[in-house]
């Protein structure tokens, strides 16, 4: 799905984006390799202060390959580090306007080729399965407003 995500939203219109967050790493100087007796392994000096942690914020857009990076010292995941929120903020701004209405009141060819699209996967996914002995039950979405169990 993430896939399809990213070959079939830009012909739509969408600017596909993903994000990623690399880390915790310690925010301390790692040394180089050294060598201590069995058994008695090195030991930090007194004077040692954990100085944190810090992550890796990216932002990557699969259809040119441009990456926008970030290092922060904090992201919890409650909310949607200011960071994240001005690029994505500054991305929105510089889109072009839709070049595909995607209104289903004034694009309706468009909808009626997506939903047939899904109609014949749906018969498809349903022959294959039965084929092999499964009952199919498929609820869209707005079915679940009305759905009577008691139907099955």
């Amino acid at each position: 799905m993430i896939e399809r995500a990213y070959q079939v939203g830009e012909s739509l219109g969408l600017s596909v984006w993903t994000q990623d967050e690399a880390g915790p790493f310690q925010t301390i100087p790692y040394e180089g390799h050294s060598w201590c007796p069995e058994g008695q392994p090195k030991r930090q000096p007194h004077e040692y202060v954990r100085n944190g942690t810090a992550k890796l914020l990216t932002l990557f857009h699969p259809s040119d390959g441009q990456v926008r990076v970030k290092g922060v010292t904090s992201c919890p995941n409650t909310v949607l580090h200011p960071w994240l929120q001005q690029e994505l903020s500054d991305i929105l701004a510089d889109l072009p306007a839709p070049a595909k209405d995607l209104d289903p009141k004034t694009n309706r060819e468009f909808w009626e080729k997506k939903i047939g699209r899904n109609r014949e996967r749906d018969a498809f996914a349903t022959r294959e399965l039965e084929s092999r002995g499964w009952k199919v039950v498929r609820i869209w979405g707005r079915a679940l407003e009305s759905f009577d169990p008691s139907r099955m």
